[in-house]
């Protein structure tokens, strides 16, 4: 019987593994990795010092859930793809309002 490999996400990773990972620059790349005993630490926050989204304008999550939970959401589909197609991306209260059908901005037209 052979076994084919199934795709995994992300989202779907364990959190034996997920506490395990660290975000990690360039320059700490260049740096060899402490191969000492490893032992599970908290996710490591971005430079301000929370997580948050580069797609999403003003956020912040206190957890990975509530990031991982931010992903899955309407409102950042829609802008992780205007970012990709380079169009603008919208607020919390401007995609409120927009799903709301109370926006009348030029996202719409």
């Amino acid at each position: 019987m052979s076994t084919v490999p199934r795709n995994l996400a992300v989202y779907s990773l364990p959190p034996e593994i997920l506490s395990n990972l660290a975000v990690r620059t360039i320059a700490e790349l260049e740096q060899p990795i402490d191969a000492g005993p490893s032992k599970p630490t908290a996710p490591t926050p971005t430079q301000s010092g929370t997580l948050s989204c580069q797609s999403c304008p003003n956020t912040s999550f206190e957890t990975v859930e509530e990031q991982r939970n931010h992903f899955k959401t309407d409102w950042h589909r829609y802008n992780a793809k205007a970012r990709i197609e380079g169009k603008k991306v919208v607020k919390g209260e401007e995609w409120d309002d927009m799903a709301d059908g109370t926006s009348r901005s030029s996202l719409l037209e």
